[in-house]
Formats: structure tokens, C-alpha cells, sequence
């Protein structure tokens, strides 16, 4: 059974990784976005801005279709934070 829950975008702000089929991704927290399918064929996908271990003064936009993504990892939440 596929269970879905409503989209809470305060949670994107959390999104701190995401594992594709090559291994972790980590990004910058508060650029997680989902963007939804816009016509027939075209797949609900996301976007994030990743944080690059080799050169980290530099950026690279991370985009795929959710489709794609198997896990995201998320910061933990401060004391008193819901």
C-alpha cells in the first residue's frame, strides 16, 4: 500500500542530504524544493543547491526527478522545535 502525507514545506528547510543511485548528496539546508508536474508526462521532480566536498567554494544545482531519489536526510530538530 502507497501512503502519502500532506506536503509540509517548513520540512524542506530541514533537508540536509538526499541519496540518488550514486551514493549522498549533501546540501544546503533551505534549498530542498519539490516541483510538481506541470503537464501529461512530466514527472513531479526536485531541486537543491549541494554542497561540493572537493571544491566547497563553489556550488552545483542538484535537480532530478523524484523518481530518483531513495532517501533524504533531515536535520535534527532543536529543543522545543516541532
Amino acid at each position: 500500500m502507497h501512503r502519502t502525507h500532506p506536503i509540509d514545506h517548513e520540512e524542506f528547510d530541514r533537508v540536509i542530504a538526499v541519496l540518488l543511485a550514486d551514493g549522498w548528496h549533501r546540501v544546503d539546508p533551505g534549498s530542498f524544493d519539490l516541483r510538481l508536474p506541470h503537464g501529461d508526462g512530466w514527472p513531479a521532480w526536485f531541486a537543491a543547491m549541494e554542497i561540493r566536498e572537493t571544491w566547497p567554494e563553489t556550488s552545483c544545482y542538484l535537480a532530478a526527478p523524484m523518481s530518483s531519489v531513495v532517501a533524504v536526510r533531515f536535520a535534527q530538530l532543536e529543543d522545543g522545535d516541532q
